[in-house]
Order: C-alpha cells, then structure tokens, then sequence
C-alpha cells in the first residue's frame, strides 16, 4: 500500500542483529506476489542482510542450512507446506506481513505461524483488525 512497512521492518531486522550473540535467522512470511518485493527491497535497503527466498524450487530441507542466513522470505502456503523444516529452527524474529492471511486463528496458515519458534513477532497490515491471540 506504499506506507513503508517493508523499509521499516527491514531497519528493524537490521537494528535487532547483535554481532556478537550467535547467529540465528530471522523469517518474514507475506503472500506468493510479494516475495521478489521481500528481496529487492532487502537487497536496497539492508544490503548486509543475507537474504534467502525459501519458494519454489529453492527450497531447504535441512534447518541447520538457514544458519547461513540472516533473513528468510517465504510465503504462508509455503510455510504450511515445509512447517517441519521451519519448526526446527529458532528465529530472532518473526514478521508476518498482510497479516489478514492469518486473521482467523483456526486456519493453517495462523496455525503454522504460532508453531515458529522466535525471540519476536510482529505483524504487518495496512488494514484494521483485532489481533488474534498467538497462543
């Protein structure tokens, strides 16, 4: 909607990072159309972010290959596909974006979503809405 969520969250991604502690990844979830957003966005506006788009083709198996990383892009039918591979990894943080994909608490994708291990969550939407409980 051009409010600058993705800039800001980036900053955010990027002000999170410690050097020093260990390394853990941190993973945004938004819909199919917006994943090349994601990585442009990432590649322009935080561009010491590692970026990595699980989609597709290319997509990991193995939880230890995100250490790699410093942030991974994907989208909920993805996430609900691979929630195994997603499960056995600790994020730093987790960011929803057009969070309306997971208004309804009792669906896959919100489902998925609370099955993520991370320090943080956050949730990305231009329209108005009560948050849903994420336990």
């Amino acid at each position: 909607m051009g409010l600058g969520k993705t800039v800001q969250a980036l900053a955010l991604l990027c002000a999170a990072r410690e050097p020093s502690a260990p390394h853990a990844p941190s993973l945004v979830v938004c819909p199919a159309s917006l994943l090349e957003n994601w990585r442009r966005e990432a590649a322009s506006f935080a561009p010491g972010l590692g970026t990595f788009v699980h989609h597709g083709e290319r997509r990991l198996s193995d939880p230890a290959d995100f250490r790699g990383c410093d942030l991974i892009v994907t989208s909920y039918g993805t996430l609900v596909r691979d929630e195994g591979v997603f499960s056995g990894c600790n994020f730093l943080c987790v960011i929803a974006d057009e969070a309306q994909h997971i208004k309804n608490r009792r669906s896959q994708n919100a489902r998925a979503l609370r099955a993520i291990k991370a320090q943080s969550r956050f949730v990305l939407t231009a329209r108005r809405w009560k948050i849903p409980s994420m336990t």
